[in-house]
């Protein structure tokens, strides 16, 4: 059963979660940053938890979502853009060996798109100091925004044990911040917010798990299956 509604924007300018480290600072992105993410809001009437991921406009009637559809299609959702405007899907198809999801919506997407040409990516050759975390909560369609550093491939390959000849995914460098967890988990309400991560205003990772025991948070790496995206998603505008 999928459930579709409109929800209000909650105006919400600013947080800041000050821990023994360094202070993890939320603030509100604006429509123009990421026009493309949309939220996604998944939930279950009569459980008390709820789980948000951004999805990516890659065409005026197409969505990416970094969510499998199997685990999708055990919730109610909505679809609902960052100006409070509900998006009823029609179609949705498994992709990537089933691990992510796309789907058809009725009403077109009229601003800007998802690019997903090869030179919209970073290398990762070099550490990136300010590249962003996005999410959403359960309580607004506001986009929200932390600004984090990146690891470069070689140190995040010796983080996670892996050769940076095959290393597949992306590491922020938490070791600076006591706990990112509380920003995207409520432990008490068992919500969960998933994110994705922007470089230079490119989305280019999806979350794989939550930064609450470890110096890094690694998150998928986009580039590395941009092909699959492109060729299995049946519009992509930007390519």
């Amino acid at each position: 059963m999928v459930a579709i509604s409109f929800l209000l924007c909650c105006p919400f300018l600013f947080i800041a979660v000050v821990e023994q480290g360094q202070a993890v600072v939320v603030t509100d992105a604006d429509p123009s940053e990421y026009p493309y993410a949309v939220r996604f809001h998944l939930f279950q009437p009569g459980f008390p938890f709820d789980i948000t991921y951004p999805g990516m406009v890659v065409s005026s009637k197409f969505v990416l979502l970094t969510f499998a559809s199997a685990i999708v299609s055990s919730y109610n959702f909505t679809i609902t853009d960052q100006f409070g405007v509900a998006r009823t899907p029609v179609k949705n198809g498994s992709i990537v060996s089933g691990r992510f999801t796309y789907f058809k919506v009725c009403n077109k997407f009229r601003g800007a798109k998802y690019p997903l040409r090869e030179s919209d990516f970073n290398n990762l050759t070099t550490a990136i100091p300010d590249a962003q975390i996005i999410f959403y909560n359960a309580t607004s369609t506001v986009l929200r925004k932390v600004t984090v550093p990146v690891m470069n491939k070689t140190a995040c390959a010796t983080a996670t044990n892996s050769s940076s000849a095959t290393m597949t995914d992306m590491c922020v460098d938490s070791s600076g911040f006591t706990d990112l967890c509380p920003v995207f988990y409520n432990a008490d309400s068992a919500s969960f917010w998933y994110s994705l991560l922007a470089i230079g205003g490119q989305v280019q990772g999806y979350s794989l798990n939550f930064a609450c025991t470890v110096s890094y948070w690694e998150f998928g790496n986009l580039a590395v299956i941009r092909q699959n995206l492109t060729s299995e998603i049946p519009v992509v505008d930007i390519v």
